[in-house]
């Protein structure tokens, strides 16, 4: 499982849709919990010695994905969940080098091809790979 389940969805005319999804809570002195990718590398000094299981699990996001013929539209290391225990060290996966990861944020995400990036956008990110209104492929 590789996003957050998500219980329901709403929508109301003239308003964007709104979905109920799991709760990623952060963690505690006494629990595992949820941080976004960018902040494991931003506050963990040993951060990168993690990096070929996190890789791991990014492949298999994405080979789900290509699979299914989906894009996420926005998939960087704040849209990506990293569950990790107090000390801040990812969890395993088990057997295979993997760590526990949800991706969130699906605002941008469909089918390839049929939707579209927003003509609004957080344009200081330097790295989109399209113009505003083009398809997301």
């Amino acid at each position: 499982q590789f996003a957050p389940v998500l219980y329901g969805q709403r929508s109301l005319e003239g308003a964007p849709t709104a979905y109920i999804m799991e709760f990623l809570s952060p963690p505690t002195l006494e629990k595992s919990g949820w941080v976004t990718l960018f902040e494991f590398f931003r506050l963990n000094d040993s951060a990168d010695r993690y990096s070929k299981p996190i890789r791991n699990t990014l492949g298999r996001i994405l080979a789900v994905m290509e699979e299914a013929r989906v894009v996420h539209g926005d998939l960087r290391p704040n849209n990506l969940m990293l569950e990790v225990d107090c000390d801040y060290t990812p969890v395993s996966l088990g057997e295979e080098p993997g760590v526990n990861m949800r991706v969130i944020d699906f605002d941008w995400a469909g089918d390839s091809g049929h939707v579209y990036y927003p003509l609004n956008r957080n344009e200081e990110v330097a790295s989109w790979p399209e113009a505003p209104g083009k398809p997301i492929i």
